[in-house]
């Protein structure tokens, strides 16, 4: 199963050919991609000096619908250090309206959360290549903050002013309850089975 947004960019962007696209190279900074097969073979792998972090800040947003942020992060013109691509609805939310100084300190990512030490006088947006989905949540400094879909298929959030630590963390509660069912009923089957012989039928 593949969460929509990432399946569309994927099919129509970045898996529409066996070749990479030279006109997508800001796209796969974005993303991080350090190696790509080279011409000559599948085991043949170049490097790319210019691939971002995971985490990265500062961008100026820039507000626009679903559909116009996915022509735009596939235009050349796009450059992922210098703006963000938010949706309309954020707009009302979002103080930051210009690129902001700042500096990230430490960038920890796990399966399920991850933490984040960044440093800025104003308010910036954080933005991090990791697909969104509405259950991550975050917090800065103990509170929770809201998680924007960013550049069309994944995460920025905006940090106050000298809040130096974020924290982000994977939350279902349905599969959390059905972790806990399922454990239950192993429990019960295993003493179900374990009395039957303890107790055997008489003959």
């Amino acid at each position: 199963m593949y969460l929509r947004e990432s399946e569309k960019m994927e099919r129509t962007l970045l898996y529409s050919s066996t070749n990479v696209n030279p006109q997508l190279s800001a796209l796969l900074d974005f993303l991080g991609v350090a190696q790509f097969t080279a011409p000559g073979g599948p085991a043949n792998w170049q490097y790319r000096p210019t691939h971002m972090p995971m985490a990265t800040a500062g961008q100026r947003p820039v507000f626009a619908s679903a559909d116009d942020t996915l022509m735009a992060i596939a235009n050349p013109a796009f450059d992922p250090r210098q703006a963000v691509y938010l949706p309309p609805e954020a707009k009302s939310f979002i103080v930051a309206t210009n690129r902001t100084a700042y500096e990230i300190v430490r960038a920890d990512f796990a399966r399920q959360h991850a933490e984040i030490a960044i440093r800025s006088e104003t308010p910036c947006l954080l933005t991090i290549a990791q697909a969104h989905y509405h259950r991550w949540r975050a917090d800065v400094a103990g509170r929770p903050v809201k998680i924007w879909r960013a550049n069309y298929a994944f995460q920025a959030l905006e940090i106050p002013a000298r809040q130096p630590l974020v924290h982000l963390k994977y939350q279902d509660p349905l599969f959390e309850a059905g972790g806990v069912i399922s454990v239950l009923s192993i429990v019960g089957c295993l003493l179900w089975v374990r009395r039957g012989i303890d107790y055997p039928q008489p003959k």
